[in-house]
């Protein structure tokens, strides 16, 4: 999820998360006798929203007016949505100031998506909810670069039923040098949170002399000062005389000289699910998941094992991973597993057989001491012209890059690559297995693509299981480019508008025809629900089918065979939120939100004294319109409460 742009999309898909238990503190998503009744939830039901189709509608959040809750004894409940402002970004709560991006020293650091007076992120995005000794805390990404993650302690007035913000406070990430874009996220079934650290910026190929002739977006074209300090500037190489990647040395100067003041920098510390825990008392502890790889994650989600991991992989030719812990509950050491499609068909985003390939067992410790080691992209793989790549001499031909990341040829996605083992080993490295258990957590992408997993997958985005019908759900926001072409694993027919797809889980042996210690291993992917791109623009200016959904990114799954469905797309003049029936096949548009804004954070609920809250957020409102001020553009952080009797 890339900022973007709708401000209520999640402001109903968080709305309609309104998964119901009278469990009281319990974030359960049952949804059963809301009434304090016998009789069950048979079904949810939402006043659509309409197309927007006026000035004010279309620069106004549009939600259902209502929602209606019925049940199998023929009780109906109908409750009106509304969302309440904990506060907004730039605010002080009680102490600290919301949303400001700090150097390794605790100082506001002014970064590249920093407004030119503060540094303060209007990019708020996952939330996650964490009760300790009967106290809820709120957990908020930021989705910047460098990043920063917030704890808020809420109070809960007992009588007004209502939640304010007590006391918040920046989460120090000093003690693992520091994080980077936090992007989407969600709780884990032991309380912690965990999230994405979308790595978008940061490919070790990038940085390493070995690759510099290869690319013109590359480290060794941004211009430094007298004292080799990087400046955000950028110089051409001969070879491409018209890039221009200073957008890019300028990200870079961000993290590396202001956030780090040039010390300890390497881009193997970044691209890892983060996880967040915290005491009642607001003392936080940060864990960087090493074992479960590196890439550009979305976020991750666990499965009712407590052990089975997915993570998606955000950008173009990217992949889909699996990771299976050793122990329930501890996401230190487990094996990595990354997909491979085996397609069955190409039409209306396609379907395939889904096998895994595993990339080896991995452990936090181990994978620490070799970032300790501050290797190189050429300490792990032998680097080739991949125009005239040696494969009679044991490389490989990679595609694992990403050529629109901001801008086209901006990657070069053929890599000619020879992992470093044996007599070919880098003095770094005191063995092979220390090559390998390099190669699959620090290039996990790469790694598995040289054995012949698929890279290829664009824009995978949300994910969220449906234990009623044993199915993962996956968000690819782009059915194009790696995926429509005519070469590799995905041949698709092109859907620029997306799909989200299904993922039946069950028992598999991986690709080597050894047994997969889950029962949580998703066996095919075909789509669920998929959009229409039209291209000619209709009388509003949509280019994707407005009863459709279009470039699906945040999802969830409330349980009674409700989906919800938010969009970040440039193809609906208003990004939506759609409530989807997995049983009937019934999508009900229910939010429409303003240009220029995303919502986000739609993870965060939890229920309590016989309600639903859902807690979510606004991304910069009013971005890129000259007539609002800095003010206006605040990010909100806030909730819904839904009522259950």
């Amino acid at each position: 999820m890339k900022k973007a742009l709708l401000l209520g999309l999640l402001l109903l898909s968080m709305s309609i998360i309104i998964g119901c238990s009278d469990d009281d503190d319990d974030d359960s998503t049952s949804l059963n006798q809301p009434n304090g009744g016998s009789s069950e939830l048979s079904m949810i039901e939402f006043s659509e929203v309409p197309v927007p189709d006026t000035e004010e509608a279309q620069t106004e959040v549009k939600m259902s007016e209502n929602v209606t809750l019925k049940f199998a004894d023929g009780t109906d409940l109908s409750y009106p949505l509304a969302y309440t402002t904990l506060f907004r970004t730039g605010e002080e709560v009680g102490g600290d100031t919301a949303g400001m991006i700090l150097d390794k020293d605790g100082n506001p650091l002014l970064t590249s998506y920093s407004d030119e007076t503060s540094s303060i992120s209007n990019y708020p995005d996952a939330n996650s909810v964490l009760t300790k000794d009967g106290k809820h805390f709120l957990i908020t990404h930021y989705e910047q670069s460098p990043g920063a993650v917030d704890i808020t302690e809420l109070s809960y007035d007992d009588a007004e039923k209502r939640f304010t913000a007590k006391e918040l406070k920046n989460i120090d990430f000093s003690s693992v040098g520091g994080t980077w874009i936090n992007c989407a996220g969600d709780k884990t079934p032991w309380e912690t949170h965990i999230g994405g650290e979308e790595d978008y910026y940061l490919d070790a190929y990038q940085f390493d002399n070995e690759t510099r002739d290869y690319m013109s977006k590359h480290i060794a074209y941004c211009e430094t000062d007298d004292n080799g300090s990087l400046t955000g500037g950028y110089t051409p190489p001969l070879f491409d005389e018209t890039a221009n990647y200073s957008w890019w040395c300028g990200y870079v100067k961000d993290i590396k000289e202001d956030y780090l003041h040039g010390e300890g920098f390497t881009p193997y510390n970044y691209g890892y699910i983060v996880e967040i825990d915290t005491d009642s008392n607001m003392n936080t502890t940060v864990k960087k998941l090493y074992a479960m790889g590196r890439s550009t994650p979305e976020m991750a989600t666990v499965m009712p094992d407590n052990r089975t991991v997915y993570i998606a992989d955000d950008g173009g030719y990217r992949g889909i991973y699996m990771f299976v812990a050793d122990e329930p509950g501890d996401l230190s050491s487990g094996t990595i597993y990354m997909a491979k499609w085996n397609q069955t068909s190409a039409s209306r985003g396609g379907s395939a057989g889904i096998t895994w390939v595993n990339l080896g067992h991995a452990e936090e410790s181990a994978v620490k001491d070799i970032i300790d080691k501050n290797p190189e992209f050429s300490d792990i793989f032998l680097v080739g012209n991949p125009d005239a790549c040696a494969t009679d001499q044991g490389y490989k031909i990679v595609k694992a890059g990403d050529p629109s990341d901001p801008g086209e040829g901006a990657y070069k996605t053929e890599m000619c690559l020879k992992l470093r083992t044996g007599e070919d080993r880098s003095g770094i490295f005191t063995s092979d297995e220390e090559v390998l258990m390099a190669a699959r957590a620090l290039e996990t992408r790469k790694y598995g693509a040289y054995l012949g997993a698929t890279a290829e997958f664009k824009k995978a985005e949300g994910l969220t299981f449906n234990p009623d019908k044993n199915e993962l759900y996956i968000a690819i926001s782009q059915i194009s480019s790696s995926m429509s072409d005519d070469e590799g694993d995905i041949q698709l027919d092109e859907e620029k508008a997306g799909a989200v797809y299904k993922l039946p889980v069950g028992t598999a042996n991986d690709t080597d025809g050894n047994s997969i210690e889950s029962s949580y291993v998703g066996t095919s992917m075909s789509p669920l629900v998929i959009g229409e791109y039209i291209g000619t623009p209709d009388s509003l200016g949509n280019t994707a089918g407005v009863d459709k959904i279009a470039s699906p990114d945040n999802i969830r799954y409330i349980g009674h065979d409700i989906l919800f469905i938010g969009e970040d797309t440039g193809y609906h003049i208003n990004n939506a939120t759609w409530a989807y029936n997995t049983d009937t096949g019934e999508l009900r548009r229910i939010l429409t939100a303003p240009i220029e804004a995303e919502v986000t954070g739609m993870f965060g609920t939890l229920e309590k004294d016989n309600a639903l809250y859902v807690f979510t957020n606004v991304q910069h409102p009013r971005e890129d319109i000259d007539d609002y001020n800095a003010q206006a553009r605040r990010g909100y952080v806030g909730y819904f409460r839904i009522p259950l009797q």
